[in-house]
């Protein structure tokens, strides 16, 4: 399979997962990727990367039905920071947890301590 394939097509399952379970499921989702990617196919990048982009789409969708960038503008007013950096900490968390589940389910699929 193709990297843009399987970027695209774990990208849809973050997305998914995210509406219909809520954000937690990025783990799950991300640890399933670990344990059944190939060590070749550097899983905890793609499966970071994918939810990112996944949350980055949820985003858009949101966009389009409601005042996302208010939204953001406000929450950043409470934390002192503009709202594009509430956005890319939005994202941001979404890579880092389906990254990091990606990491746990590779060291738990391959029966190896990694550190």
């Amino acid at each position: 399979m193709r990297i843009a394939l399987r970027v695209a097509l774990l990208t849809a399952a973050f997305a998914v997962a995210t509406m219909v379970l809520g954000w937690w499921s990025v783990a799950a989702v991300g640890l399933l990727w670990g344990a059944i990617a190939g060590p070749e196919r550097q899983p905890v990048r793609t499966a970071a990367a994918s939810a990112a982009l996944g949350w980055m789409v949820l985003l858009a969708i949101t966009a389009l039905q409601g005042p996302v960038l208010r939204v953001a503008d406000r929450v950043g007013g409470v934390l002192g920071v503009p709202w594009p950096v509430v956005v890319v900490i939005t994202l941001a968390f979404g890579g880092v947890v389906g990254g990091v589940g990606a990491w746990v389910g590779r060291v738990a699929g391959s029966g190896k301590r990694e550190g």
